[in-house]
């Protein structure tokens, strides 16, 4: 997760920055948390059981895609790397077992501790830690789900265990009839007791009047709602550093436990049992099984927060309740596009320019940012950058890819797409109609003219708008000249830009393109430029094996004109098989539902962050993503810098706050507001 800082090419204080800041992630918050579930069958043989396992893991598959997850199934080596990581803690690395059938009779060698001593039976000891085996004993029918979250934030290095002994339909129904039977004894017995009054009315102690109604329940579950029966014990067993802390941890178990209505004890004289039974062995050596129905039963099972297992990648924000950072591998992602939501001030933003750095340091690649508001100066300056400040630098939109033929690689006409491009450029810049068939027919043969004649070498530089206006004037149609007078300030006057010899190379691994200093009736026309020459550079880039990171921001812009949209949308579909990877960061959801080219854009997107939104936008986001109460609630109160992120088929909550007075803070805050982000 530590950037490298030994490159040596000035920026190496940077990237010590950076890991000072993941640094501080780690040692502050963040355990891991691992769930596995151990299945135990009894077989006649190997081959019988092998057989078995394969289904259930084939069956398991099957129902968690309804949650969205899979299961995985682990082989030796990996098994027996939870139980060292346990048994030798501060080693963990160490681990080094690779299963064959020599090395497989010794692998206790592999993952036991050195020494363990079991003392007074409360508690054990590994090597250097201490130890202890205790029980849930009693719980209530009312168990809120967020108990194991509670429950494993005690110690960071525990091992909670719920075993679960499942019952069928027949034998759920059975159980429950036999134990109305015995309640029903239990009042006829009380009834008929010796010494009963004769012949007055019979009012049954609270306990038996508490079994009837228990019992009642019980049948309404299995009979008529379909629910089983489920008997069901927790273990836990957890280490610590020294006896005062081992005591400590207990305490903090207790009440943990009493505050969510469960009672818990120490495994007296059963502390190596308790061992056994809270790793994923898969066998029970104490018994302590309580009934529950299939809603209990349910609500135990600790799959309450999603656990990524990437630990390479971009960081995408530390888990708002198990405060486990995130990271993303965007290249290695079947489609790493991103696309960021939120208003104005919540950080939209910020949230990006934080990957940047990690774009720029963790990957060879390129990035490309669009800025149309001038924000980002700051930021790619600091990174040793390009900024061009479209309207104020010429760019000459009448360039060809370096090196290409009229017919281009794998035959794609290069100057048709030229032509297309830049009679869309005519068309964000004039009204529509002032610019009818007749004058794009014309403006598109003088086009091809000067482009064959720039691939000549004709005019001993790349063609420009300037030698295609001079082409416009000598045509003889009065169309032309119609077509002349329209687009002459954009050509000659005031809004050349666009139609001079390039004045900037563009040649940076970090290219800014800032249009706040575009004219207001030039936006769309800047986006086009910028787009194109965007996808000129991908195209260079995809030659040379390298990525291509797109940033975007303000996307809403690009949607209020057809042709952008077009070319965005365009952009989004192919640039992928080009190793181009694109985020945009949009204010409102309702721009997306607004344009069918941005819905697209969204379901092509394989990591959706979205930051706080109102009530009626949070509601969409609810309806689209399927999100929990939980998560709609905390995107409705969302602070600066927290939001919800989808990273395929996974949503979480998260936070990506950092301290206002790191050095990365002051570099990408542009918030005049001075919110925390």
């Amino acid at each position: 997760s530590f950037l490298r800082t030994d490159v040596g090419d000035g920026y190496d204080f940077h990237r010590n920055e950076i890991n000072k800041m993941n640094y501080e992630d780690i040692k502050h918050g963040g355990v891991e948390k691992n769930i596995f579930l151990t299945i135990n069958s009894s077989k006649k043989n190997a081959e019988a059981a092998s057989t078995s396992f394969t289904a259930y893991e084939r069956d398991l598959n099957r129902s968690l895609q309804d949650i969205r997850s899979g299961a995985i199934m682990l082989d030796c080596t990996e098994r027996l790397r939870i139980f060292n990581d346990f048994f030798r803690p501060g080693y963990e690395a160490d681990y080094n077992f690779t299963y064959t059938p020599d090395n497989a009779r010794y692998f206790k060698n592999y993952i036991c501790p050195e020494s363990a001593e079991v003392h007074h039976g409360s508690y054990f000891k590994f090597n250097d830690y201490f130890g202890r085996s205790m029980m849930i004993k009693t719980w209530s029918d009312s168990i809120k789900d967020d108990f194991f979250d509670a429950l494993t934030n005690v110690s960071p290095n525990m091992a909670v265990s719920l075993d679960i002994l499942p019952y069928s339909t027949i034998d759920s129904k059975a159980y429950v009839a036999g134990k109305e039977a015995d309640v029903e004894g239990n009042v006829y017995r009380w009834s008929n007791r010796p010494f009963a009054p004769k012949n007055s009315p019979v009012r049954l102690p609270k306990r038996l009047t508490n079994q009837r109604e228990n019992i009642d329940l019980w049948n309404e579950d299995v009979n008529k709602k379909n629910q089983k029966v489920f008997f069901c014990q927790i273990v836990i067993v957890f280490l610590a550093t020294s006896m005062k802390e081992l005591e400590t941890y207990t305490e903090e178990l207790v009440n943990t436990a009493n505050e969510h209505n469960f009672s818990v004890g120490i495994l007296y004289h059963q502390q190596v049992s308790g061992i056994q039974d809270a790793l994923p062995f898969g066998i029970r050596c104490v018994e302590n099984l309580r009934d529950c129905n299939t809603d209990t039963t349910t609500v135990l099972v600790p799959f309450s927060n999603i656990q990524l297992t990437n630990t390479y990648g971009i960081p995408f924000g530390k888990h708002e309740f198990t405060k486990q950072q995130y990271y993303v591998d965007l290249v290695e992602q079947a489609n790493g596009h991103s696309m960021i939501l939120g208003g104005t001030g919540f950080g939209k933003s910020f949230n990006e320019k934080k990957k940047i750095f990690y774009k720029v340091f963790l990957v060879d690649s390129d990035v490309v940012i669009f800025d149309p508001e001038g924000e980002y100066t700051p930021l790619v300056e600091s990174l040793g950058g390009q900024v061009i400040y479209l309207g104020v630098d010429d760019i000459n939109i009448m360039e060809l890819p370096d090196s290409e033929s009229e017919e281009g690689v794998g035959g794609r006409d290069i100057i048709g797409e030229k032509c297309d491009y830049i009679i869309s450029f005519f068309e964000a810049v004039l009204d529509k109609s002032k610019f009818n068939e007749a004058q794009k027919s014309i403006a598109d043969r003088c086009l091809r003219h000067v482009l064959k004649l720039s691939l000549q070498n004709y005019y001993e530089r790349p063609a420009t708008l300037t030698d295609w206006f001079e082409e416009l004037r000598n045509q003889p149609e009065k169309e032309a000249a119609e077509l002349a007078l329209s687009l002459e300030r954009h050509i000659k006057g005031s809004f050349n830009c666009f139609a001079q010899e390039s004045s900037v190379k563009r040649s940076s691994r970090i290219i800014c393109y800032n249009m706040a200093t575009l004219p207001k009736q030039m936006k769309n026309a800047g986006m086009m430029v910028a787009l194109a020459d965007t996808n000129i550079k991908i195209l260079d880039n995809f030659k040379r094996g390298r990525i291509t990171f797109v940033d975007i921001d303000e996307g809403d812009f690009y949607f209020k004109h057809e042709s952008s949209r077009i070319l965005l949308e365009e952009l989004f579909e192919t640039v992928r098989k080009k190793n181009g990877i694109l985020t945009l960061m949009i204010q409102e959801i309702d721009k997306i539902l607004k344009y069918s080219e941005a819905r697209t854009m969204l379901n092509m997107c394989n990591n959706v962050v979205i930051m706080h939104q109102e009530e009626m936008a949070a509601e969409d986001f609810r309806k689209l993503y399927k999100l929990s109460e939980k998560q709609y609630q905390y995107l409705i109160n969302a602070l600066p810098g927290q939001g919800i992120n989808k990273i395929g088929s996974q949503i979480y909550c998260f936070d990506e706050r950092i301290p206002k007075d790191s050095w990365l803070y002051k570099i990408i805050n542009t918030d005049k507001r001075k919110k925390t982000s």
